[in-house]
């Protein structure tokens, strides 16, 4: 996905500030600076290369905010102001380890310490539920925060449209989309749109645009249509039948990539490990 989408993506599914998505941009980039790509091998450009680490990234989030649900995901993504930059197959045991009370500097020390490890596959396929669900057209926004409460009005965390819908914090579907609304008198009645962020490609908001429904389960619903082990849906399509070994599965893409055997899967690029 480009960068544009994914901070909108990561706003809708994480609800993290841009701040930390572009953290995870700064990552994606060192990687591929590293000649660190995902799945082993280069798309053949370096747009093309970022744009297939957003997609990892995103699905690892989508994996921790299955499991684990919409406050722990955003933990997960806050990780990278601490900063503590994880790949997609290091992000649900890091989940693990949040959910039992640790914190990042624990995280760090598990990973450099090999106990925090991934299984094939190593990068998950993204879905992209998001964009795939536009509807209509943009919509600008008036101003942030919503007047909200009749007779004393207070302002409410969200977004004011400049059509006069409104999108409240605490009004989204499952997957994170805004319910949108309309006040008559300072009371919010909803309308049952839905909305996600637009986002320009330097992390700036721009707008908001209609969405459709999300499927229910939509990683599950997604997946059964490549899934061939329908005993194994857990949101990774994996067509193919597992892999002897993980060596030998590295050794795979080493090839593929006209690349030697060589240790670890990715050594971690310095700038944004700590």
């Amino acid at each position: 996905m480009k960068r544009g989408d994914f901070f909108a993506s990561m706003h809708t599914l994480t609800g993290c500030a841009p701040e930390a998505s572009q953290v995870w941009i700064d990552f994606a980039a060192e990687c591929i600076d590293a000649e660190q790509y995902a799945g082993f091998v280069s798309q053949g450009s370096k747009e093309a290369d970022m744009a297939r680490w957003l997609d990892c990234f995103y699905a690892g989030f989508c994996q921790v905010r299955e499991r684990f649900g919409p406050e722990m995901v955003r933990q997960v993504a806050d990780l990278s102001l601490a900063p503590c930059c994880l790949y997609p197959y290091e992000m649900m045991q890091a989940a693990e380890c949040l959910h039992h009370g640790g914190n990042a500097g624990l995280i760090m020390e598990l990973v450099n310490a090999g106990e925090i490890d991934g299984e094939p596959p190593f990068f998950y396929v993204s879905l992209h539920p998001l964009t795939e669900r536009d509807c209509g057209p943009d919509v600008g926004i008036r101003q942030k925060g919503v007047p909200y409460g009749y007779p004393k009005g207070r302002i409410e965390p969200g977004y004011l449209l400049q059509d006069g819908t409104a999108l409240l914090e605490r009004e989204r579907d499952a997957s994170g989309c805004y319910i949108g609304g309309v006040g008559m008198d300072g009371i919010y009645l909803k309308t049952g749109q839905l909305y996600r962020p637009v986002y320009s490609e330097a992390g700036q908001l721009l707008a908001f645009r209609p969405v459709r429904p999300a499927p229910e389960n939509y990683l599950a619903t997604a997946e059964m249509g490549a899934e061939q082990n329908y005993n194994q849906i857990d949101g990774i399509i994996n067509n193919e039948p597992p892999k002897p070994s993980l060596l030998d599965q590295l050794k795979q893409c080493q090839d593929a990539a006209g690349q030697q055997p060589a240790g670890p899967p990715h050594e971690r690029p310095h700038d944004l490990e700590r």
